[in-house]
């Protein structure tokens, strides 16, 4: 038994009435503790790469597809934990406006971290939308005839960003 646990480096304990456990060499257990840190720091530092937060991202979703059932705040703490330049919270999909809730839980739970909504922000709901978020990130409703594909239309841009104007001047 003692050459199985040197081999292994942990020693399976079963109990008939409770559950089992592992007795591990304190070196080994050390190592593993040392590789879990290391690994960790590698990921904090390619989140904060310029191209590295969405392989992060990618990885993470397909690693540990639970992630995905995580909430706006859970994921605002950890992106806050990861030290991300900001949050930005989408739509399922460009044009479609955010759940403002999760928006809300997003920005409660963020820290120092801005938060900004991602999609479907529109004149219609820029203002609800700011009164939350940090800021805005605007394409399709800035194109003409509301079409991602088109050119951007100057009057839809002004008056959004009279709308959003105002909406800062108020608070």
């Amino acid at each position: 038994m003692a050459e199985r646990a040197r081999r292994l480096g942990r020693l399976r304990v079963t109990h008939r009435d409770a559950d089992d456990f592992y007795l591990t060499a304190a070196d080994r257990e050390e190592e593993r503790d040392e590789n879990l840190l290391t690994a960790s720091r590698m990921f904090a530092t390619l989140a904060r790469s310029p191209g590295g937060a969405r392989a992060v991202a990618t990885a993470v979703a397909e690693v540990f597809p639970w992630v995905r059932h995580l909430s706006a705040a859970e994921r605002a703490r950890g992106a806050a934990f990861l030290g991300a330049d900001a949050l930005l919270i989408s739509g399922p999909q460009a044009g479609a406006p955010v759940n403002l809730a999760e928006l809300r839980e997003a920005k409660q739970s963020a820290g120092d971290v801005p938060v900004l909504a991602n999609t479907g922000v529109t004149d219609q709901n820029a203002a609800e939308i700011l009164a939350t978020a940090d800021g805005v990130i605007v394409g399709t409703h800035l194109k003409i005839d509301g079409s991602t594909w088109n050119a951007v239309d100057p009057q839809r841009a002004r008056r959004l960003v009279e709308i959003v104007r105002a909406a800062r001047a108020q608070g």
